[in-house]
């Protein structure tokens, strides 16, 4: 049927328009036609139209697939009555400038407003409701977006790639968000997660690249992969400290990211976890981790200790790879096999601390080593241990003769001449190292066991002074006692 330009069908409970004729830039919608009131506008009546502005009056309660795509439309009201706007009723309507949803709203279709362009700003109703799949997805001039109490779920990818939105506010009602849901908001800096959020899905803010901060309340249970991939700006981050895995790529390249804390209670790290996390210098593992999955701590550049705890069981291959400046790895002494591919090409590996019931044994980063460290099981042959010195490198025999003298495990004549020999011929290039870790205790032994030279005292008195070390006075009175005065001390070092 034909009534002023509008095509319809006629149901027992109202009117849908099914098309329009008119070729007016300002549409009126009547409440009613032939004393039905109009309660639907159809799919795809304004597609492509020119029109600018229009008045929905009360009593529509839908708006179907396609009614306004691709249309000209700047202006137009959502009435109170209105519950259902299907999917992409107004996509690609790149003038509409603002959707202020009403009380009844119950459903927004996926990309119902999806390359909106213009629109920079949306109020959603105090109730629960559902948004489709990329329902405002490349909206890129939305920067305000109100979330009231109320809604429960943030559909897939209903936000994603608005570049606009700086700041984030999701209310208390908010249990779940879903894959993608603000993916590619690159201007995202704030995010404000509210106790009560239980799930954020995967990808769900991946390449927020501007975003700093990040709060993941307690309440959440469930972080799924890549949730944070690419925030290459985040510097803090807060874990909910009831999650059980952090899964795959959750925080990879996050470039900025100079601490994490692994909450306690969390099993399983997965593949890529922390991939290119490249400004964190130490991870702390917790006891509760068991497995940590491929690549999990790949170039992380900046990684010199990575301590895993006394649970640990599993790596998979290439777990730790490519991070470059990685020194010193702990792990259980009961953890399944590990092989050179475990750390890949990290080539400042020297060595592993191995935690044993009672003790940590440094054990040289060696083929030789890691079969030693299968042995452990049956206990701590020290003559298998000491066997190994041969094969390391100068590092690596500094740290096994720290551990066996210093930690007073050694009473093998021949292997404590050996490790007191080493410590000796390369004493001025190790106390410069410990000069640099102000490890006092360790240069105290080295004086008490007479492996600090005489020719070297003067030297590593300056030395630590202009590290400003905490091992300056106790070098001055190791020489005061053993060699005589310091010459010019007050005038020559600052202490």
């Amino acid at each position: 049927m034909i009534k002023m330009n509008f095509k319809y069908e006629k149901y027992k409970n109202g009117i849908e328009i099914t098309a329009c004729e008119n070729t007016e830039e300002n549409i009126v919608i009547p409440q009613q036609i032939d004393g039905q009131k109009v309660i639907k506008i159809g799919s795809q009546v304004f597609k492509r139209n020119k029109i600018k502005t229009v008045l929905l009056p009360e009593g529509i309660e839908e708006i179907g697939k396609k009614a306004f795509s691709l249309s000209s439309v700047k202006e137009i009201n959502f009435p109170e009555s209105l519950k259902i706007i299907e999917e992409s009723a107004f996509d690609s309507c790149s003038s509409l400038e603002k959707a202020f949803l009403g009380q009844n709203t119950q459903y927004i279709g996926s990309k119902a407003f999806s390359w909106c362009t213009a629109l920079s700003e949306v109020s959603f109703p105090p109730k629960d409701f559902e948004i489709g799949e990329k329902a405002f997805s490349f909206c890129n001039s939305l920067k305000n977006v109100v979330f009231k109490e109320g809604i429960s779920q943030i559909g897939k990818g209903a936000f994603s790639v608005c570049g606009g939105i700086e700041r984030l506010v999701l209310p208390k009602s908010v249990k779940k968000i879903n894959v993608q849901a603000f993916e590619g908001c690159e201007n995202l800096k704030e995010i404000i997660l509210s106790e009560g959020l239980k799930e954020i899905d995967g990808w769900a803010f991946r390449q927020c690249s501007a975003t700093e901060n990040i709060y993941i309340p307690d309440t959440v249970e469930k972080i799924g992969e890549g949730a944070f991939l690419g925030c290459e700006n985040l510097k803090n981050v807060h874990i909910s400290e009831n999650i059980t895995e952090i899964d795959g790529w959750v925080f990879g390249k996050c470039s900025c990211l100079k601490q994490i804390t692994v909450p306690y209670g969390v099993k399983k790290i997965g593949d890529f976890a922390f991939s290119r996390c490249k400004a964190v210098k130490n991870f702390n593992i917790p006891d509760t981790v068991e497995s940590v999955g491929a690549s999990a701590f790949s170039v992380c550049d900046s990684a010199e200790e990575i301590k895993f705890g006394k649970n640990f069981k599993h790596f998979e291959k290439r777990a730790v790879e490519m991070s470059h400046n990685l020194k010193t790895v702990a792990i259980p002494y009961t953890a399944e096999e590990i092989t050179t591919d475990t750390f890949y090409d990290c080539p400042k590996l020297n060595g592993i601390n191995v935690l044993t019931e009672n003790t940590s044994i440094y054990v040289p980063f060696t083929p030789q080593g890691l079969e030693f460290i299968k042995t452990l099981k049956n206990g701590l042959d020290y003559s298998k241990y000491d066997s190994l010195f041969y094969s390391a490198n100068k590092e690596m025999k500094t740290n096994m003769a720290f551990f066996r003298l210093f930690e007073n495990t050694c009473q093998n004549e021949t292997a404590e001449e050996a490790y007191k020999k080493h410590l000796f011929e390369n004493s001025l290039e190790i106390a410069e190292d410990l000069i640099e870790k102000n490890d006092i205790a360790k240069i105290a032994f080295m004086g008490e066991t007479k492996l600090l030279p005489k020719e070297n005292t003067e030297y590593l008195i300056e030395f630590s002074s202009k590290k400003d070390s905490l091992c300056t006075g106790y070098l001055i009175e190791y020489k005061h006692e053993n060699f005589g005065k310091v010459q010019s001390a007050r005038n020559r070092f600052r202490l």
